[in-house]
């Protein structure tokens, strides 16, 4: 029989954790830059959930992993993960689960489903969440335990999806981030570069704000020399 605090005891710690995950989430969206919000979506899970070992990985265009982070590694390891065999086999088999898995032992799991299991640093017990954004999948979670007697719990696993459900709408935002700031510098590239004047103006005052390269030779030619391009 429970003892007269155990419920008590079990609210609190539930309490504990959506307080947690509560201020995970408000941490991972503390940022746009898209390689601080992964990391931060790392090691939130792995405090979550208390796991030794951390992999993120996010979908690439053609569908291959785009990039890899960890957390609880050192820089060689984090180096081998990033080059390792086998790789995107791996992601593939993980980007391609909707549902998260909980293993008690990653080596036995890895070999039954041909997997080159090898990993640099020692783990046992593993466990796997999908990040998804509109029913697809946009990057995948792998925790794992360093010891042999550890093992994740279902209120881990329920913890670590509903946390990868808001890590999603986060790691959208800054790829999002990302790939308007390489729009803007590419249409940057391409006007400064164009055989064609371009200038831009205020839209309020009706200033001119810059010129590219052949905007500015053209007025340029065309100014007294007392006068400044603005003028």
């Amino acid at each position: 029989m429970n003892r007269p605090d155990e419920p008590d005891r079990r609210i609190g710690e539930l309490e504990a954790r959506l307080s947690r995950l509560s201020e995970a989430s408000l941490r991972i969206n503390e940022s746009l830059d898209f390689d601080t919000v992964l990391q931060q979506v790392l090691d939130s899970a792995r405090d979550l959930t208390g796991a030794g070992y951390g992999v993120i990985a996010t979908r690439g265009e053609h569908g291959g992993p785009e990039a890899i982070v960890t957390s609880g590694t050192s820089e060689d390891e984090h180096r081998q993960v990033v080059d390792l065999p086998g790789g995107t086999r791996i992601f593939a088999h993980f980007i391609s689960m909707a549902e998260p898995l909980r293993v008690d032992n990653w080596g036995e799991y890895a070999a039954s489903s041909d997997l080159n299991g090898f990993l640099p640093m020692t783990v046992w017990a593993g466990m796997y969440a999908p990040i998804r954004q509109r029913g697809q999948g946009v990057g995948v979670i792998f925790l794992g335990h360093a010891e042999e007697e550890r093992r994740f719990t279902t209120e881990d696993e329920e913890v670590l999806l509903l946390f990868a459900s808001q890590a999603a709408m986060a790691v959208a935002n800054a790829r999002r981030h990302r790939e308007e700031r390489r729009a803007r510098a590419d249409l940057k590239t391409l006007i400064d570069t164009s055989p064609v004047g371009v200038a831009v103006f205020d839209a309020v005052t009706g200033s001119p704000k810059s010129f590219n390269r052949e905007a500015r030779r053209i007025v340029d030619s065309l100014r007294n020399p007392d006068q400044t391009p603005e003028d």
